[in-house]
């Protein structure tokens, strides 16, 4: 074999390595970027699911604690209405099967209400044994359940207790209560024919000490048992009413409203007025125990 055919041998066994190497190159080098394009597409469906269930997540979240907020406001407003309507303002007034219909929400929304939060509510005492006594009794139990929920408030999908309130040394602080008030809707339309804007409630702070024995009396009789004997912060004005069903008489069942403007009128005046009502509604309301007795 003469060297020229031997260098064509040689040549084309060189060719023919070099094509293999650059075909196994080409094959190695396309199945790496395979691989990268399908682990970039896995990586990339796996953003997009773990960002659905993120929104999942936070759009259920978010129906909860609206759910949870809804049930809150629809607990109160059906409880403050009933309540409302023994004020003795006639726009207030709901009767039959109205008023029947509203006392079945109310306990319909508060019932759901606890059953959403059974780490705060259900095992909350005095809110169990209200609920139960409201549903047998409705009337001589809106206000105490309606304040119990009022120790709850609705965060991140729940409902939470209100700090307590802390009690410092003696600074006066102590005797300092607060008072919102409703003021008649009768009183305001006849200020506005007048001129007068009068708002539909207020808020007035008040030292206890500087109420007249009687007042401080009403209040004590009022509030002191049902809160654990002592007497809160917030305090509601009352007047006594008599209920025909259990043929009682009861302090906190009517919540008092106002016929005076809280702009012209000081803490003494509203607490005056406030007494003299109470004083009419406590003769009313033994009058009425007296004619059935």
């Amino acid at each position: 074999m003469n060297d020229a055919v031997l260098g064509v041998i040689i040549g084309a066994v060189v060719t023919i390595v070099g094509t293999l190497i650059n075909h196994w190159f080409t094959l190695h080098r396309e199945k790496v970027q395979w691989l990268r394009q399908q682990k970039a597409e896995e990586e990339k469906w796996s953003r997009i699911e773990k960002a659905k269930e993120k929104e999942r997540v936070r759009q259920q979240k978010q129906k909860q604690e609206k759910h949870i907020r809804e049930l809150y406001q629809r607990s109160l407003q059906s409880l403050s209405a009933l309540s409302a309507q023994d004020s003795g303002d006639t726009e207030f007034l709901i009767q039959g099967d109205k008023r029947l219909t509203l006392i079945e929400e109310a306990y319909k929304s508060v019932s759901a209400l606890a059953i959403s939060n059974p780490d705060t509510l259900e095992k909350d005492p005095d809110f169990s044994t209200y609920l139960n006594r409201f549903s047998q009794n409705p009337d001589s139990w809106i206000t105490r359940l309606r304040e119990t929920i009022y120790k709850f408030f609705p965060k991140d999908g729940k409902l939470v207790r209100k700090p307590e309130e802390k009690h410092t040394e003696s600074t006066g602080e102590e005797y300092t209560i607060q008072t919102y008030i409703s003021i008649s809707n009768n009183f305001r339309k006849e200020q506005l024919m007048q001129g007068e804007f009068v708002p539909s409630g207020f808020s007035i702070t008040h030292d206890f000490r500087k109420l007249t024995q009687s007042q401080r009396r009403k209040l004590v009789d009022t509030h002191f048992e049902k809160h654990n004997h002592s007497l809160p912060k917030n305090v509601s004005l009352y007047l006594p009413s008599y209920n025909p069903t259990s043929k009682k008489i009861y302090l906190e069942n009517t919540r008092w409203v106002a016929s005076l403007n809280p702009k012209t009128s000081t803490p003494e005046e509203i607490f005056n007025a406030w007494e003299s009502d109470y004083d009419l509604a406590l003769e009313e309301a033994k009058s009425m125990s007296d004619k059935e007795s």
